[in-house]
């Protein structure tokens, strides 16, 4: 299945308990309506676009270990949404990937995951930087611009600066 035959079939309602469940589940009421809001117009976005096939492209939903500090012997497991690349064969990130560009991609899941709590991940994903494609192309922008002012600076490592200490 592909993202956009994702946003077609599944509920607007079955999605958005996935987020709450996942994501929202302590946000204020009015929140949580305004949230609804924009996923809605998220998916209206999403389908809109024009049909971009790319078969280098796959979105892939695994699960990661993150750290549980109240239990460290047992890591805590989590859902992520990330872009495959078979031709780099390697995992990218979602969050600043033009939404045309993945909207016709497969859906990979390596995990046992319904429907719309893929998509709930997939459109959390790739909304990390605003609630349109413009606002995340435009966010994007912002960061590399910022980022750019960096590229000069040289990284001292702690071992470097540690060697020339006297204790």
């Amino acid at each position: 299945m592909t993202l956009r035959e994702s946003v077609r079939i599944c509920s607007h309602s079955s999605l958005f308990n996935e987020l709450y469940k996942e994501y929202y589940k302590n946000q204020s009421e009015d929140n949580l309506i305004n949230y609804s809001i924009l996923y809605r117009e998220v998916c209206g976005e999403l389908l809109n676009k024009i049909e971009n096939p790319n078969s280098d492209l796959k979105l892939y939903i695994t699960e990661k270990d993150e750290e549980d500090f109240s239990s460290p012997f047992f890591p805590k497991k989590s859902v992520d949404a990330c872009l495959y690349n078979e031709k780099l064969d390697e995992l990218q990130p979602l969050d600043f990937v033009s939404w045309g560009d993945i909207i016709d991609c497969e859906i990979y899941k390596a995990i046992e995951i319904s429907d719309s709590a893929s998509l709930a991940h997939i459109l959390y994903e790739i909304t990390t930087y605003g609630f349109t494609e413009s606002q995340v192309i435009s966010s994007k922008i912002d960061l590399e611009s910022r980022a750019e002012k960096f590229k000069n600076l040289k990284i001292i490592k702690w071992e470097d600066i540690n060697k020339n200490i006297d204790f």
